[in-house]
């Protein structure tokens, strides 16, 4: 029984030593990313309760702040100091009744104080580089942190990638690339004029777009009185092809116009013939009564009655379908302009973006032209990089934007963003921001 006791002691002060190290563990880390280090998701946390082997865990804090705890549940962590973390903790424990048997006794029971409670990060959520760094990205966040120190995890700035015996040729590429956007931006240019002239909503010439053109840009005379002639000669053509479509339309309407005139004024006279025959019949139809008319004469009249009324009613048949045919070929003629009107402002709608994406271009194109002739122009020894750092640091009120030195402390979640100035030595980083 005493060595049983003895054993109990014994393994009740490694776990004392256990704890007191994992307490200064927990000290260390949380001076180590600032004393009023406030845990959120992404935080790995060690969580122990002295006598209850069962809440020893090492669980992440979850996306909504919570810590899961076996057989307490969650507990709302996110935003607390670890200090306030254990309380959190011991009230969660406490409300769920609990019982401490201290390992140095045998028996008896006592509540679980605030000091059996420890707690620990084990893991900081990460912090993350961007910018004129060498490997944007993630990186793990390991005890005290500064700008210089997550820079050098980034690989520090970028390496110089352009060599300056390769600069004439890239120069030559960009030439080149200036040249076609120049062609291309001449080309949606025409393009819009030609469909604003169609749509009615220009009356300028097409003279306008040669003018338009600088004198200096690398694009020849003759080729864009080309691509105007180009975009005219498709005007007069849609023009042309459009006023045909209408002409057939307007003829086709003419004629059943017409048609239905001369059938309007069919169905008059075989109305007026119609009641002719009709009058007559009961004149004959009276004197039929008396016994004093041609059996073959009221025959023939009846006939022609008959007759008379077929040819109305036919005549009213074409007379419908003459009409129903020009209200399709008017709401033909109709469909046909506005088809024509939604298609043309689409066209103008593509052509706007082309214009803008070719702009762009070409002033991505300048761009890299003039920072090329400033690293072409550099002086090896005027190479200093000048570097500006800002920290975006999520907190209670929302992210704040801090300005930073390289000896600022990164905390874990941090964001840092890397920014080199306009110098020679910045000019590699530009450079590639620039490409398209």
């Amino acid at each position: 029984m005493q060595l049983a006791s003895t054993i109990g002691r014994a393994i009740g002060c490694l776990m004392a030593m256990l704890l007191a190290m994992g307490s200064g563990r927990l000290h260390a880390e949380a001076t180590n990313a600032g004393s009023r280090y406030r845990a959120g998701p992404g935080d790995v946390v060690e969580v122990s309760v002295r006598g209850l082997a069962e809440l020893q865990r090492r669980a992440p804090i979850a996306v909504d702040g919570t810590l899961s705890l076996p057989g307490v549940g969650t507990v709302a962590v996110g935003g607390l100091t670890l200090s306030e973390m254990r309380a959190r903790l011991q009230a969660a424990v406490a409300g769920r009744a609990y019982a401490l048997r201290p390992l140095e006794s045998d028996s008896g029971a006592g509540p679980i104080e605030i000091d059996d409670i420890y707690v620990a990060v084990a893991e900081f959520r990460p912090i993350y580089v961007k910018g004129d760094v060498a490997r944007s990205g993630e990186y793990a966040y390991r005890g005290t942190l500064s700008v210089r120190e997550a820079l050098a995890l980034a690989g520090g700035f970028p390496a110089l990638a352009i060599e300056r015996r390769d600069l004439p040729m890239l120069a030559y590429d960009l030439d080149a690339e200036e040249r076609a956007s120049w062609h291309d931006l001449v080309r949606a240019r025409a393009d819009a004029w030609r469909i604003k002239s169609e749509l009615g909503l220009g009356n300028a010439p097409a003279t306008t777009l040669v003018d338009a053109v600088p004198a200096d840009a690398p694009v020849a005379r003759q080729d864009v009185v080309a691509i105007t002639d180009m975009a005219t000669s498709q005007l007069e053509l849609q023009k042309a092809n459009t006023a045909r479509e209408h002409q057939s339309l307007d003829e086709i309407i003419s004629q059943l116009r017409e048609e239905i005139k001369v059938t309007e004024n069919q169905i008059a006279a075989e109305e007026r013939a119609h009641e002719a025959d009709l009058a007559e019949l009961r004149n004959l139809t009276t004197l039929k009564q008396q016994g004093v008319v041609n059996p073959q004469r009221f025959a023939d009249t009846r006939r022609a009655v008959l007759f008379s009324s077929t040819r109305i009613l036919q005549a009213n048949v074409r007379l419908t379908e003459a009409k129903r045919i020009l209200s399709e070929r008017q709401l033909q003629k109709f469909k046909l302009s506005a088809d024509r009107t939604a298609e043309l402002h689409r066209q103008l709608e593509v052509a706007a973006s082309r214009i803008a994406e070719t702009e762009a271009k070409l002033e991505s194109v300048a761009g890299k032209q003039q920072l090329i002739g400033r690293l072409g122009g550099a002086d090896s020894r005027d190479r200093k990089r000048v570097a500006t750092y800002v920290i975006f640091r999520r907190g209670a009120e929302g992210i704040a934007r801090l300005d930073a030195t390289e000896d600022t402390e990164v905390l874990p979640g941090d964001v840092v963003e890397v920014t080199l100035g306009a110098t020679r030595a910045s000019v590699a980083g530009q450079l590639r921001k620039l490409e398209p």
